[in-house]
């Protein structure tokens, strides 16, 4: 497996995730705005004030003014695990500079030459001592035997650095997710925060709108009496 084919099969961070919630952010804001500049429950040029409590209205449009736009804390560790991900460099294994590899070349190669010391002893031992063309072909076969036992030893080898290679690239896309997974639930509370904000401002308009309501209504009232008090003058005058 590739790094290209991690990158595939696995989600990963995309940067402009934080510009969208800004986005989102102001939008929101917009919104809201826009809700307060209706003047609700107003009627234009029959009251300068509206009758409710507009201290509710003022304190949450303030809250949400100060409310602020999302900061992620966990924004420098996404960049780090993300930068780690995508300056990964494709897999390559040196052979030679594998300390493994090395540790096997010694432990193969003084084997071999114990066999090969052993078999040229035993060989010229039946010829005296001396060492025949026999003994020293059968020596050196025995050495060969445990090289080609060493360099029976890269493939697993090779293998072994392949999997290092793709369990740290595993982590580091694990490591960014587990981040991004805070991250997200981070931006869950600062939204429903902000939404909790909304619900009180909406709270507050609609408080003040029945309250006005019921003003205009006692008003008229007020209003229909002194129209019927000042016919009845009236008709006694």
């Amino acid at each position: 497996m590739s790094m290209k084919d991690l990158n595939r099969d696995m989600p990963i961070y995309i940067p402009d995730e934080e510009k969208k919630r800004k986005r989102a952010g102001a939008q929101i804001g917009a919104a809201v705005g826009a809700s307060v500049g209706g003047g609700v429950g107003a009627a234009p040029g029959e009251r300068a004030q509206p009758a409710g409590d507009g201290g509710a209205v003022s304190e949450a449009l303030g809250r949400i003014a100060d409310y602020g736009e999302y900061t992620s804390p966990y924004q420098p560790g996404i960049d780090d695990k993300y930068g780690a991900v995508r300056s990964r460099k494709p897999f390559s294994y040196d052979l030679d500079s594998d300390p493994q590899w090395a540790a096997y070349q010694k432990q193969y190669t003084r084997l071999g030459q114990m066999a090969y010391d052993d078999t040229l002893a035993k060989l010229s031992a039946r010829t005296g001592g001396l060492a025949s063309s026999y003994a020293g072909s059968a020596a050196q076969q025995r050495y060969g035997d445990y090289m080609r036992q060493m360099t029976e030893k890269i493939p697993a080898l090779y293998k072994l650095a392949y999997e290092m290679y793709a369990d740290e690239a595993s982590r580091d896309l694990a490591d960014l997710n587990a981040i991004r997974g805070l991250d997200s639930d981070a931006y869950g509370r600062w939204k429903d925060g902000y939404g909790h904000l909304g619900d009180l401002y909406t709270r507050a308009v609609g408080e003040r709108s029945y309250a006005d309501a019921r003003a205009d209504k006692a008003a008229e009232e007020a209003r229909a009496e002194r129209l019927l008090a000042e016919r009845l003058r009236r008709g006694r005058l």
